[in-house]
């Protein structure tokens, strides 16, 4: 009788969770992405030598920053799988990506991408002005209605992005959209943009949408599931479908 009781006192210690959530929500394997590619083959991936550690801190020193940036919690995963590819240069600059996936082999929803910028980029203007421009030339190609925002967050001005419809993709968050056929919309993709350290630095994800066919209510669950993206301080409970 006593352990049973024990037992009923820890379960109601556990903290609530938003729906949908898990309480497995952890990082499981942690991978160094050698090579890339943008698809399910030909990706070269070897076991992180810090994979021990990022697990139990839950946070990656990129060089580039001053500071570590805490591993981002996927809200649609149990267990999910971290990959780290440092140096892509297939976009004419150097990217760095911590990249998320719902298992070693799935597409990406969930990243960070640190962009080393030319000299000439040298202020927040400059740069969110650049992301602009090159999000509207994503939203023409692919001929999907992209609205860029600005913002004040966890690290100072920003700029954020909402596609109702977003994929994931083996290139996400910095190729082509991968969008669904037709509306009503399943998914939905979130990119918030800051500077630090000089850097301009994206967090992405595509989360599931199993609410009704509102818009209204898909994005702001998609910015409360963003606001616990990257910043694991706030509470998962304030990210909640309706």
């Amino acid at each position: 009788m006593r352990k049973w009781f024990m037992r009923f006192l820890f379960l109601l210690a556990l903290p609530l969770l938003p729906f949908g959530a898990s309480a497995a929500q952890e990082i499981g394997t942690v991978w160094n992405l050698v090579q890339r590619t943008c698809g399910p083959t030909g990706n070269e991936m070897k076991p992180h030598p810090d994979a021990d550690m990022i697990r139990a801190s839950h946070k990656v020193q990129f060089a580039a920053l001053k500071q570590p940036l805490d591993v981002p919690i996927h809200p649609d995963f149990g267990k999910e799988s971290v990959k780290l590819h440092i140096g892509d240069r297939l976009r004419g600059v150097i990217d760095d990506y911590l990249l998320v996936s719902d298992g070693d082999y799935a597409e990406y929803s969930g990243a960070i991408v640190v962009t080393h910028l030319p000299s000439a980029m040298d202020t927040r203007e400059k740069i969110f002005e650049r992301v602009r421009q090159l999000q509207g030339d994503l939203s023409r190609r692919n001929r999907v209605p992209v609205m860029v925002s600005t913002m004040f967050g966890r690290f100072g001005d920003g700029l954020e992005m909402i596609v109702p419809g977003r994929l994931a993709g083996y290139c996400f968050p910095t190729a082509e959209f991968q969008m669904a056929p037709a509306a009503p919309f399943r998914t939905v993709g979130i990119s918030r943009f800051a500077v630090i350290d000089r850097r301009l630095v994206e967090y992405a994800m595509v989360l599931k949408w199993t609410g009704p066919d509102d818009e209204t209510a898909m994005r702001r669950y998609a910015r409360d599931a963003m606001d616990r993206f990257w910043d694991p301080s706030i509470s998962p409970a304030s990210a909640r479908l309706p």
